[in-house]
């Protein structure tokens, strides 16, 4: 197995640091943007004109119970689409080792994907196998699952492709 240099680690480091550095930029903008939202409907309730900001404030204060369920269904399907990504982010970095990926389970409960791999061998599947191990050490495996399926290039011609969603693979 390849050990990283001293200069792939501080790579590493920095594009870490830079991804960083643009998430808690974009966190900021969001923030002030609904906090010129706020603002806004504060500004206009004077005139008696209610936003659609103002709208979600008066129901939840109306009916808070039903505002949580809105806003737990809204952060699951936020977790769901950042894990996706996050699992697409590891096939683009991994994209050597892979011939193409299937999205094989139409299901919001679990994310399974058929992995075609280049060489199919325990190495090839090693990086995949490790992600799962972090990702089941986070708890959100038992509200996502997410499930590798491994095959060989000269089996791929078995997937049903009417069943299955091709991912891009390029980085």
């Amino acid at each position: 197995m390849k050990t990283a240099t001293k200069s792939e680690n501080k790579q590493s480091l920095d594009m870490k640091t830079q991804q960083l550095h643009t998430i808690l930029n974009q966190f900021a903008d969001v923030l002030q943007n609904v906090s010129g939202e706020a603002r806004h409907s504060a500004q206009l309730i004077e005139s008696n004109i209610t936003t659609a900001f103002a709208r979600q404030v008066q129901e939840t204060l109306s009916d808070p119970l039903a505002a949580m369920v809105k806003t737990y269904a809204s952060a699951e399907e936020g977790v769901r689409s950042m894990m996706y990504t996050v699992v697409r982010g590891l096939i683009k970095r991994n994209s050597h080792l892979i011939s193409s990926v299937w999205k094989i389970n139409d299901s919001e409960a679990t994310l399974e994907l058929v992995i075609v791999l280049k060489d199919y061998n325990l190495q090839s599947r090693s990086v995949f196998n490790e992600f799962l191990t972090s990702y089941e050490c986070t708890g959100l495996s038992s509200r996502l699952p997410i499930v590798f399926r491994y095959l060989p290039e000269r089996l791929a011609s078995g997937i049903q492709h009417d069943k299955a969603v091709k991912i891009e693979v390029a980085a």
